[in-house]
């Protein structure tokens, strides 16, 4: 197969929208800002294991990314574990440690952050999950998801956990997903619940979108604490 040099691949002056644009590689040790014709305006080497594609800058220009760890769930699927801010010179001016994110997070307006993190379900809370694959949990565990709101500090603000809904009314897909068929095709069985990593997005308002893995759209109202099922 033959992999593709990086680069710019396609600029139209005409149509594109103006701008710099900042990624990191996946998994990758580097931060790169760049400009309209891939040119690096800036880059931050990340200390430690390399990010999980991640970023956004603060409004001070500070660099604000999720990091990998070692530590936490056997679940590599964006792990992440790390929450750090650097400034422009690349030293760190602030991290938050959970082994337990992953994916996604956002500095909000307030100067907070929230993150989407698993939940492992205790054997109680798990005996109520309705459908799945016997045998498919993850060192005999399965996964929910949870959002946390962080101070400054690392103080919790508030956090909801979708054990919390009546789980019950949620089974994991249709009895016997996936099929043979359907296995060949490349499904696979999911042992847990997941939020989707874009519900952050806009969450300076009350309302969050969450996507159970049965595709039940819905929000969450974080000032009445309700859990609206439905588009």
């Amino acid at each position: 197969m033959q992999i593709p040099e990086p680069g710019l691949r396609t600029h139209d002056r005409e149509r594109a929208t103006p701008g710099l644009t900042l990624f990191s590689p996946i998994r990758g040790d580097r931060v790169f800002l760049i400009d309209m014709d891939g040119q690096p305006v800036h880059e931050w080497k990340l200390q430690g294991l390399g990010g999980i594609n991640r970023c956004r800058l603060t409004d001070d220009g500070n660099l604000f990314v999720a990091q990998a760890t070692s530590e936490g769930p056997p679940l590599m699927a964006g792990k992440g574990g790390l929450l750090r801010e650097y400034d422009w010179d690349g030293a760190i001016v602030w991290e938050h440690y959970d082994e337990n994110h992953h994916h996604d997070a956002r500095r909000l307006g307030n100067g907070n952050t929230l993150y989407i993190a698993w939940d492992p379900l205790d054997d109680a809370t798990a005996g109520r999950v309705q459908g799945g694959l016997p045998g498919t949990e993850k060192d005999g565990k399965i996964y929910g998801d949870l959002v946390r709101e962080i101070d400054p500090a690392g103080n919790t603000v508030w956090e909801w956990r979708i054990r919390d809904i009546e789980i019950e009314k949620f089974p994991f897909r249709r009895p016997g997903y996936p099929t043979e068929a359907e296995m060949a095709r490349g499904l696979r069985p999911f042992t847990g619940w997941a939020i989707n990593t874009r519900c952050l997005e806009g969450f300076d308002a009350a309302n969050a979108p969450v996507k159970p893995i049965e595709d039940v759209r819905a929000s969450f109202d974080r000032n009445q604490g309700e859990f609206r099922p439905g588009p």
